[in-house]
């Protein structure tokens, strides 16, 4: 089984793209849009081998009698070639021409999408939609299904006969399952408003992501700082042209702390998940719940010192007042104390020296 990469042309213009809305639990309604973008695989596949890129094959039922019907699958990313086995093994018993012939169950009737006759396609009945996109393999077992795309996904019949003459005689018939698989691209938030915020604030975040198929499982959203995972809901638009999907899901939240956020958007089958950058919302009220906490301590010291130099200046008029009440006292005391040290400061000393002047004149 070969599977290579092929690119095909682009969308006609003019076509938009389905847009499917929730409008209940696993329903949605159709809508409008005219948005397109191109699929990007995952890291895990760059690398991957060009001549076997993925072809996963799953079998449904198989049973090995001759001539009976198998149904199997396989899976192939959106632009490889697809090889569809047809499982009829050596015909040893053929006679005449081996005729191969390869139908794809159409909405409304069969397509034909290749007709071979001993290994030499005919053209004349294939369907449009599959010219010069189909061959055969080197032993004619397998169709070669070029330049896959959505549109390719289904159940596809290979009927293998044999004409003898002018008759065919049917000898094998077998049913294969195609899916087709477009990988995402890495899921990127976008942040309204953006910055610093204040506490409060209600943000807005939406997670997308562009180019698949088929429809994820689903979506959450990663908060690491509140060590919470929440369910998101899904908003899905499908191009009309490419039939891959373009997702998007919005988280409306009012964070009072600095969170990191990621979103992780789960694939379907065994595909694993695919998680987007974190992003950090920061919040300014870490740093003004610390400047309030500065200013009060400011506040606080500031009114101690006031009352401290309050408390002071009072003692200090206090201790000027009642200097000032016994400032008269203090002079009359010391007023005394100069006549008892033999300072002539009495009248009645000075009329004693007077009648002594008398008495000594008789």
């Amino acid at each position: 089984m070969r599977c290579a990469t092929l690119r095909s042309g682009g969308c006609p213009r003019g076509l938009s793209e389905e847009r499917l809305t929730p409008s209940g639990p696993g329903a949605y309604t159709m809508g409008r849009n005219n948005i397109q973008k191109k699929n990007q695989p995952p890291p895990f596949l760059r690398n991957s081998s060009s001549v076997m890129k993925l072809c996963i094959v799953f079998v449904v039922v198989m049973t090995a009698l001759p001539g009976a019907t198998v149904i199997s699958g396989i899976a192939v990313f959106r632009e490889d070639n697809a090889s569809l086995p047809c499982n009829f093994g050596e015909q040893t018993s053929i006679k005449g021409t081996r005729v191969v012939y390869w139908q794809k169950k159409g909405v409304q009737s069969l397509e034909v999408v290749l007709e071979a006759h001993d290994d030499q396609e005919k053209t004349d009945h294939q369907d449009p939609k599959y010219v010069n996109r189909t061959e055969l393999d080197s032993d004619g077992s397998s169709l070669i299904l070029q330049r896959v795309g959505v549109q390719d996904e289904g159940t596809y019949e290979c009927i293998v006969s044999q004409k003898p003459e002018n008759h065919l005689d049917k000898i094998h018939h077998s049913t294969l399952q195609l899916k087709v698989i477009a990988n995402f691209s890495h899921p990127a938030i976008a942040q309204v408003p953006q910055g610093k915020l204040k506490n409060g604030t209600t943000v807005n975040l939406t997670c997308s992501s562009v180019g698949g198929y088929p429809v994820p499982r689903g979506l959450d959203w990663i908060v690491s700082g509140r060590h919470e995972i929440l369910k998101g809901e899904m908003q899905l638009t499908q191009d009309n042209c490419t039939k891959l999907y373009n997702l998007t899901s919005t988280l409306i939240w009012s964070f009072a702390e600095m969170v990191n956020i990621s979103c992780r958007i789960h694939l379907m089958d065994d595909f694993g998940s695919l998680s987007s950058k974190i992003v950090t919302v920061e919040i300014e009220d870490e740093v003004i719940s610390s400047s309030n906490g500065s200013n009060a301590i400011i506040a606080i010291v500031s009114a101690f010192v006031i009352i401290i130099i309050g408390i002071i200046g009072g003692l200090i008029a206090f201790e000027r007042r009642r200097n000032r009440q016994m400032t008269p006292s203090t002079d009359a005391g010391n007023r005394q104390d100069v006549s008892n040290n033999g300072l002539p400061n009495s009248r009645g000393e000075d009329r004693g020296l007077m009648a002594n002047d008398e008495d000594s004149a008789v």
